[in-house]
């Protein structure tokens, strides 16, 4: 189209029955040259933001694996699955929110999947919450231990403001953060294990387990498996 605007009907003489539609075609080329690029702008932005079944299924299955592995023992002895959790959350923009965020992928297991759960990670360090903003940030693991129950309603105003606050300088998160989460009847975790996940060699998300065990799974079995996992599912990613 675009070498289509350097022809001259007067210098190049075509037959009629080429040169009319091509002359026609040479009035719109301009509006159309606009549009197809705004369409493959378009195109590759959603492209990047649609993930194929296949793929959805196969990360589901290494999160679901994983869950499974790290907590057979805790399974075994009639803990619920869903209170040890794995989420893949993924570096973007979100549809509703204006910033870059750490947004949910996918998440182990058929229950609590309906997750609004994000957290902030723009390139300020200001800017980052949570335990899988800082493991993304830092390019490591984080381990968050020993947190208080917040999921206790029982607790006295003074108590309860005690450890709101305790569990915000522990996880990377406001108090305010926090008061929405209970006010949603969201479970709060007390353990945390987070780690980053590359692609090609670039920062892509984070992987994060989240337990209601107050001490985290981080023997070297344990770590070995993240590992491995955390590998496996860069080589998945490297094809979205």
């Amino acid at each position: 189209m675009a070498a289509l605007l350097k022809w001259d009907p007067a210098k190049v003489v075509l037959p009629p029955l080429v040169a009319t539609p091509l002359i026609r075609l040479l009035g719109l080329a301009p509006i159309l040259i606009i549009v197809f690029v705004l369409v493959g702008g378009a195109s590759r932005w959603v492209r990047q933001r649609i993930t194929s079944p296949q793929t959805l299924a196969t990360i589901q299955w290494i999160l679901n694996r994983l869950q499974e592995d790290t907590f057979h023992e805790e399974n075994a002895a009639g803990q619920p699955l869903h209170e040890n959790r794995v989420t893949l959350f993924k570096h973007g923009h979100s549809s509703y929110h204006l910033g870059r965020w750490l947004i949910p992928v996918a998440r182990s297991g058929h229950m609590t999947q309906g997750t609004d759960i994000r957290f902030r990670a723009g390139d300020d360090p200001a800017e980052l919450e949570g335990v899988a903003g800082r493991a993304w940030a830092l390019r490591s693991q984080v381990i968050v231990e020993d947190l208080p129950d917040l999921n206790q309603f029982v607790l006295s105003p003074a108590t309860q403001e005690r450890a709101l606050q305790e569990y915000a300088k522990k996880t990377f998160v406001t108090q305010e953060w926090l008061r929405k989460r209970l006010s949603k009847r969201k479970p709060l975790a007390l353990s945390y294990y987070a780690i980053h996940v590359e692609v090609r060699g670039a920062r892509w998300g984070a992987l994060v387990i989240d337990s209601m065990n107050p001490k985290a799974k981080i023997g070297l079995e344990d770590e070995g498996r993240y590992r491995l996992m955390a590998g496996l599912l860069q080589k998945v990613l490297e094809g979205v």
